[in-house]
């Protein structure tokens, strides 16, 4: 899904449920945004998360053979591409945890 496309689908949300809550919340990635709307249907809640982050580029591995030595990783991104995606997510009762949902959940 593009940018674009979530707006649009942000504005038939908006136009067509009740609304629970809206808005943007940092994530746990370098430079990492999460746009989220939670809406009410019968019987459930709906919760979708637009992600926005730095495309990963690379992963290093540092480490030694001797026994007892640490290890770490690098993360190397891109500084110009992005990467953009979207989970859905349900839950039945005010109580109960977001379970996420499959695509074949939405027939």
């Amino acid at each position: 899904m593009t940018k674009e496309k979530w707006q649009e689908l942000v504005i038939k949300i908006e136009n067509s449920f009740e609304l629970i809550d809206q808005g943007s919340i940092s994530g746990e990635q370098k430079n990492e945004s999460i746009e989220f709307i939670e809406w009410q249907m019968p019987g459930k809640q709906i919760r979708a998360e637009a992600h926005e982050r730095p495309k990963l580029l690379d992963k290093k591995t540092f480490y030694s053979n001797r026994i007892g030595s640490k290890t770490s990783e690098q993360y190397i991104y891109s500084e110009d591409e992005v990467v953009f995606f979207v989970n859905f997510f349900e839950r039945f009762d005010e109580n109960d945890e977001w379970q996420e949902m499959k695509s074949g959940d939405f027939v």
